[in-house]
């Protein structure tokens, strides 16, 4: 386990050379606001994530995925302090690009039916302390035995990484505290599109920061298609 250099900071994982590319992109916006933060490149997908933890060189860190645009870098400042009493927090809600609380559930019945939180760990907040190593040693054991699972309306032959968080916390009976810290999803298809590739359906521009079909982005905006990046 890497011997912590700073207090806090924010952690960016990026396994391919696309999301390197998305990661590179966030984290000079926070180095824009001195705000700590680093690209780990070993690790990002499903069933490598669980080692943020031993890789971190944050006492206490706030994991990101990399395809992630923040308006306002420092509000992860008020995250940090909105989570300081917390060993471990994932995110448990998301809005569409109006700033509405997405209720839609198309991709989220699996959780439903096996009675699972609704977790979205692209915002994972941990501290290096014992309750967060025992949750990220379970979440290897939930990747490694993953057939051995019988989730019901689960119909791919691996899992995604909020089912294993949720998954993960569920067997732990963790309960996260309600906290609003939230981030837009862009998804197209929970964004009233017909199709997840948003980009194709709804216009946007740079115009202090980001705005989507006129609305002002002020929520950090996971732009999900990899490709927005060339439009910046």
């Amino acid at each position: 386990m890497q011997e912590p250099v700073n207090d806090y900071g924010v952690v960016i994982l990026a396994d391919t050379a696309e999301h390197e590319k998305c990661a590179r992109w966030l984290s000079v916006r926070f180095r824009e606001c001195n705000i700590p933060s680093k690209i780990i490149t070993s690790i990002g997908r499903a069933g490598t994530d669980w080692r943020v933890f031993e890789l971190s060189p944050y006492r206490r860190t706030l994991k990101l995925e990399a395809d992630m645009y923040f308006s306002e870098p420092d509000v992860v400042m008020d995250w940090f302090k909105m989570l300081q009493d917390e060993n471990i927090w994932v995110c448990q809600d998301v809005v569409d690009y109006r700033g509405n609380i997405i209720t839609d559930r198309k991709f989220r019945k699996h959780l439903d039916v096996n009675n699972l939180p609704n977790l979205y760990n692209a915002v994972t907040y941990f501290r290096r302390c014992n309750e967060a190593n025992r949750f990220f040693n379970k979440l290897k054991q939930v990747y490694k035995n993953w057939h051995e699972l019988e989730l019901r309306e689960w119909h791919q032959a691996e899992p995604d990484q909020d089912t294993a968080y949720a998954v993960t916390t569920a067997l732990l009976d963790i309960k996260f505290k309600p906290l609003p810290i939230h981030f837009c999803h862009m998804k197209g298809k929970l964004n009233g599109c017909l199709r997840n590739e948003w980009t194709k359906e709804l216009v946007w521009e740079w115009d202090a920061g980001l705005r989507i079909n006129t609305y002002q982005q002020r929520y950090p905006t996971h732009y999900y298609v990899k490709e927005f990046l060339d439009y910046e």
